[in-house]
């Protein structure tokens, strides 16, 4: 090779190389081809091969370059350790500006309740949170024929219950066990408990004590009856048809008249859900019929899960899982209402869905938004040392999300086998639980999957059908062919579709139609009761269960079963100051005691039996009687619709006008409730009319709900009117009155209340103010006696044994000029002339006894006779025969043998100030009763 080139590949200085050439990359040396002049002489050979070729090489370090590396590979290591303590400075403090502290302590505080809400253990609670602060007596239940919610039926048993929750259920239980009870349940469970009260005994008579019945599909309180447009809040109809956000509570109504019916057939739970509108229709609530607080008028006060406390803790371990904590209240659940078939799809949206096929798309649409929602959370729970912003939040997504994490009883409407297998697709899909199908008229016809893929067909109706396409193919044998494939099955009243009063009706068609008795009234009870999660506490009699107790007046699967009112079999008013029991007995004593109805003891010496009420002091006098007023014929003056009508003379001389055929009580009457709750427990009430004859009056008792139990006297007396008021076309004049009088008396047509009257059958009670036209009165009817009996009403002119009415009379009219105050030893009876001023009628009793400037003042003896005995005496003559009270009827007096009626007020008994305590109507007690 010759010396040129040689030194063309000779390596290059640092000099020759660019700026930044690193020898890191080795610079390749290019022979050159053709490019290059030889500088010397050259043989041929030489020349071709570097003209036609060239070659590459890599240049060798030199010492100078192995600093450079030194110092590169410094830089490097440095650099990479820089890069590692950012990212971990980031990762021990996030941003300022990417998440405040508050936010993500609130973040933070959600994945600690979406941990605790997981793990929630539902058992049997110790303490019932709804009634824990307000606790009513503790009860004994004796003699009960135990149907228990779970199965089993226990012949003559004994149920202690107190602070709302079931303590002990066994035989032979007293009232000293239920007090030891009630005070060792209060210890343990650290609950202020005076223990003075008295414990209350119901005696069942072998009777059946059952659970209350659950419903576990109503719209009560949001189709509230009677039907009004204004009140419809069932189904929300704009915004399209997924609207999971929804909520009932936001809807319901506490006053709906409704509760108090459903509860009186034994229905003492209730889910309440929204409609079958949309697929989505929002959450529902779970209820108690009586509110813990019905003064409140609250929805809260009514909430299932009202007090509860789910992040209380109890120390000891749960048996199947030690590391579990237990929540003493139970899971507060929540639920979603949805639903299939015909009634999502045949809304006019606007959009989808008009067919299944929307429905389903529609349903996995919205159920893919909420899991990934749910997944995003769920990286926030998971990366909490990396968060840079706030937990993902959507309030329409939320309940979905919680649907998710299984915190929601699902509740779906569904009819059909397609849609209830369209729903189990998306179970399985997204993984959430459907606690049960509603209506479910096919789901029989599913054979072997209802079983396998765990169905919980729960709300069937027993045979309702044909009243649209998806129930066509219903069965009466559903409940069985259900049953014996493992599905869990339970009725459900739909309410107001059929009326949740009669849900036990139900089941008892489902056993008519076959179903075994003990399934059937499982299916009302505890069944319903797990399957909204509320199993541990509802459903069921047992220890630790709430205190929802129904006594039967017959065994509760046969025809026409109804829950019996809640008697005591016997009770002591005690701590009494002063009885007013009649014009000769006020003296006072201590204690009255009631048996089965009927008063059994008065006095010092009486022994206490049964439930003891203290008065503290306060008085007791005979119900009050309200004659003469149109209670239970009249409901609102000026609404005709509320009223029996009016009856003409020539009706009431031919014996056609009858107050007992117009009578109508309960309903939640007005009229009703100021009578009994402000003492006045038997009311007389007259026909409407203002012609010469009126009518016969009925006596009837005030707090009856129902007419069979209403009747104390079927016909009364005969009213009539004199005076102007009563000028008609049939007596015209004063005059013609009178005479038409003495004729329908000396010849009483056929079938005619006069002949009645003439005989002595019955009192003649006439309405007349002006004294001479009562002077009249008493020397025509002087010739019919004395068979006939007269009672002089209105008569504020009378001065006179009379009934004074209204009692502080006013000139109104010219023969009303002669009103006066009562006067001392004038023996008259007292009513009011308006009927809603009835719960006033021992207030104008009371004002007899302070006179007025016209002079004259009585004693708080005769202001209760006039309200009490006076009134009986003059209404009902064959009936109370005076101080000895010989016929039992317990009308105006309390003698001891005598039917019970008796008001307890806690002083006075005159004045204001003085608040109606106890109430007894023969087995009916009422205590604390509260106008409003």
């Amino acid at each position: 090779m010759s010396q040129s080139s040689a030194s063309s590949i000779a390596p290059s200085s640092s000099a020759s190389r660019g700026p930044g050439r690193s020898p890191l990359f080795p610079r390749p040396s290019v022979r050159p081809t053709g490019a290059t002049t030889p500088t010397g002489p050259t043989s041929p050979t030489t020349t071709a091969t570097a003209t036609a070729t060239s070659a590459v090489r890599l240049e060798r370090p030199t010492s100078s370059s192995f600093t450079e590396y030194f110092i590169v590979l410094t830089a490097l290591v440095a650099l990479l350790l820089a890069v590692d303590a950012f990212f971990v400075s980031e990762q021990e403090q996030p941003k300022a500006l990417a998440i405040t502290q508050h936010a993500l302590r609130s973040g933070l505080s959600q994945c600690a309740a979406v941990e605790l809400d997981a793990n929630t253990c539902t058992r049997a609670p110790r303490s019932n949170p709804r009634v824990a602060a307000n606790p009513p007596p503790p009860l004994l239940v004796k003699h009960a024929t135990l149907w228990d919610g779970s199965g089993a039926r226990h012949p003559d048993v004994d149920i202690a219950a107190a602070f709302g929750v079931i303590l002990k259920v066994a035989p032979g239980l007293t009232p000293a066990d239920v007090s030891r009870l009630a005070k060792e349940h209060a210890a343990s469970q650290g609950i202020h408990w005076a223990a003075e009260d008295a414990v209350l005994v119901w005696d069942a008579d072998h009777r059946v004590v059952s659970p209350g019945i659950v419903d576990m599909h109503s719209h009560v309180g949001t189709q509230s009856v009677p039907g009004f447009d204004a009140e419809q809040d069932t189904n929300e109809s704009q915004g399209g048809p997924l609207m999971p956000q929804l909520q009932i509570i936001d809807a319901f109504n506490p006053l709906d008249p409704a509760i108090a019916t459903i509860l009186s057939g034994g229905v003492t739970t209730s889910l309440v859900i929204p409609g079958s509108g949309p697929l989505m229709g929002g959450e529902g609530i779970a209820i108690k019929m009586a509110s813990a607080n019905a003064s409140s008028n609250s929805v809260h006060d009514f909430l299932l899960n009202k007090g509860m406390n789910p992040k209380k803790r109890q120390k000891q371990g749960v048996d199947d899982d030690p590391h579990l904590g237990l929540a003493d209240d139970g899971k507060e659940w929540r639920w979603i209402k949805m639903a299939c078939g015909e009634n999502p799809k045949g809304h006019d949206w606007g959009d989808l869905p008009s067919s299944r096929l929307g429905s389903g798309w529609m349903f996995r649409k919205r159920l893919e938004e909420a899991r990934s929602l749910l997944r995003r959370q769920v990286h926030f729970y998971s990366h909490q040392s990396a968060i840079e912003s706030r937990i993902s939040k959507d309030l329409k997504q939320d309940s979905l999300v919680a649907l998710l994490r299984g915190n929601v009883k699902l509740q779906v409407h569904c009819y059909q086998v397609n849609d209830i297998d369209m729903m189990l697709r998306n179970k399985e899909e997204f993984g959430f639980e459907i606690a049960a199908f509603h209506h479910a008229t096919e789901a029989h016809l599913l054979g072997e999957q209802t079983g396998c893929r765990q169905i919980s067909l729960s709300q069937l109706f027993a045979d309702h059908s044909l009243y649209k396409r998806e129930a066509y193919k219903h069965s009466v044998l559903a409940g069985q062919i259900l049953h014996k494939a493992g599905v869990q099955v339970a009725y459900k009243s739909d309410h107001p579709v059929t009326n949740a009063q009669n849900l036990i009706y139900e089941a008892q068609k489902a056993v008519h139609y076959g179903l075994d008795e003990e399934v059937a009234f499982k299916a009302v009870t505890s069944v319903p009761a797990d399957l909204i999660g509320a199993g541990h506490r509802i459903g069921r009699i047992a220890e630790g269960y709430d205190a929802d107790i129904v006594i039967w007046d017959r065994p509760p699967l046969q025809l026409g079963a109804h829950p019996s009112p809640c008697l005591l079999d016997s009770y002591t008013v005690s701590n009494i100051s002063r009885i007013f029991a009649s014009e000769t007995s006020n003296a006072e004593t201590d204690k009255l005691v009631v048996e089965k109805g009927i008063i059994s003891c008065i006095g010092n010496k009486c022994e206490s039996k049964g439930f003891v009420f203290d008065l503290k002091q306060g008085v007791i006098i005979p119900g009050l009687i309200a004659a003469s007023v149109p209670i239970g014929l009249q409901e609102i003056g000026q609404e005709q619709g509320t009223w029996d009508g009016v009856g003409g003379t020539a009706d009431a001389v031919g014996g056609f006008v009858y107050a007992k055929d117009g009578l109508r009580v309960g309903g939640e009457s007005k009229l009703q409730e100021y009578a009994w709750k402000s003492g006045v427990l038997t009311a007389v009430s007259v026909p409407k009319g203002s012609g010469l004859v009126v009518g016969v009056s009925t006596a009837f008792r005030t707090g009856a709900q129902l007419y069979r139990d209403a009747i104390v006297v079927p016909d009364v007396g005969l009213h009539i009117n004199l005076g102007d008021n009563a000028k008609e076309s049939y007596a015209p004049s004063i005059s013609v009155q009178f005479a038409k009088l003495r004729s329908l008396l000396t010849s009483p047509p056929p079938n005619s209340p006069f002949a009645q009257v003439v005989a002595g059958k019955l009192p003649l009670i006439a309405i007349v103010h002006d004294p001479n036209d009562i002077s009249k009165l008493i020397n025509m009817t002087s010739a019919f006696q004395p068979a006939l009996k007269l009672v002089v009403a209105g008569a504020t002119g009378a001065w006179a044994q009379v009934l004074l009415q209204p009692p502080r009379c006013q000139p109104y009219s010219w023969e009303q000029r002669w009103c006066k105050a009562l006067l001392p030893g004038v023996k008259v009876a007292v009513s009011v002339k308006e009927a809603d001023q009835v719960r006033s009628l021992w207030i104008e009793a009371g004002w007899a006894t302070v006179g007025d400037s016209n002079g004259g003042k009585v004693d708080v003896v005769d202001a209760v006779g006039a309200v009490t005995w006076r009134v009986a005496d003059a209404f009902f003559p064959s009936l109370s025969l005076g101080a000895s009270g010989a016929s039992g009827s317990g009308l105006g007096r309390l003698v001891v043998g005598s039917r019970a009626s008796f008001v307890g007020l806690n002083g006075g008994p005159v004045g204001f100030g003085h608040h109606v305590q106890i109430l007894g109507d023969g087995v009916e007690v009422t205590t604390l009763p509260k106008q409003d």
